[in-house]
C-alpha cells in the first residue's frame, strides 16, 4: 500500500508537504507544496476535492479522531475544516495572532 501511495502522489509531479488519512483508511487529504489541499479516496485514487492557491501555503493536514473531518493550516494562520467523504469546505477560520 505505502508504494502505491507513493506512485499515485508522484503522477502530479508536486512534493507532498503533509498527508493525513482517516481512521478507517478510506480517505486521505494531502497539503502539496503548490500551495493545494486535496481530498482522496484512498482505495481508488479519486480525487474528490481539490482546493488550490486561496489562503497561502498549506503547512500540515490532520484528521479528526472520529475520521468525519480533515483539518489544514496555513502559514498565514488561516485553519480549514474538510468533510473526509466529500471533501466539502465546512469552514474557513483565522486563527489569532
Amino acid at each position: 500500500r505505502c508504494s502505491q501511495a507513493h506512485d499515485f502522489l508522484e503522477v502530479f509531479g508536486q512534493a507532498v508537504e503533509s498527508l493525513a488519512i482517516d481512521p478507517t483508511g478510506k480517505y486521505l487529504a494531502t497539503a502539496s507544496s503548490d500551495q493545494s489541499i486535496a481530498v482522496w479516496d484512498a482505495a481508488t485514487g479519486e480525487r474528490l476535492q481539490r482546493f488550490h492557491d486561496v489562503w497561502g501555503r498549506v503547512v500540515c493536514v490532520a484528521c479528526s479522531s472520529d475520521g468525519r473531518f480533515f483539518a489544514a493550516g496555513t502559514i498565514y494562520g488561516n485553519l480549514l475544516l474538510i468533510e473526509a467523504g466529500t471533501g466539502r469546505l465546512t469552514r474557513v477560520a483565522k486563527l489569532p495572532d
